[in-house]
């Protein structure tokens, strides 16, 4: 039997919860929901990149070893951050593919506002010194001016860094590779 590896990708409180929840109702599906280790290595390859290829190989023998013990015909990772190693993920594991969730920056916003480990997170990176593009500091200035933002603010740059790496993977990759 083939079987397939998706990960569900996009700006945190896009959707990515709800769409694994609706896979998980599939009796074919096998949906992992952000699990440890592979969720702290999603999200530590994400800041690191890219000096993260231990990491990447630990993501990529796990997604390997948890679809041959998997029975059912499709695995699904649930690691938002992945999006930020997507191109790796490729490397890795050639078979893999995307599913990308995207949701008005005013309900990103507002549920972000609402979420405590979001909020956290945010508050973090006082002023970083590396460019993140997982926050969406891909710029020297918004490094420069991070502290100064307010959380909306900071939302609202992590969605369209998000936004703007969806679309060029998209673009990229096309439709068979990466779904939005």
């Amino acid at each position: 039997m083939d079987k397939n590896i998706f990960f569900i990708v996009g700006p945190g409180r896009s959707g990515t919860h709800f769409l694994g929840k609706i896979l998980s109702t599939s009796h074919s599906v096998e949906v992992d929901f952000e699990v440890s280790p592979i969720f702290q290595w999603v999200r530590s390859a994400a800041y690191q990149k890219p000096q993260s290829n231990v990491l990447m190989k630990n993501i990529s023998s796990f997604c390997k070893q948890r679809i041959a013990n998997l029975s059912l015909p499709h695995y699904v990772n649930k690691s938002h951050p992945s999006l930020w190693l997507v191109e790796d993920l490729c490397k890795e594991i050639p078979s893999v593919r995307f599913m990308y969730t995207s949701r008005n920056i005013y309900s990103v916003v507002a549920s972000s506002l609402n979420h405590k480990g979001v909020l956290d997170m945010l508050k973090k990176v006082k002023r970083p010194t590396d460019l993140f593009s997982y926050l969406g500091i891909i710029h020297k200035d918004i490094a420069y001016q991070y502290e100064t933002l307010s959380t909306i603010q900071r939302i609202v740059i992590r969605w369209l860094s998000y936004e703007s790496e969806a679309k060029r993977l998209k673009k990229l990759m096309g439709h068979q590779k990466f779904i939005i």
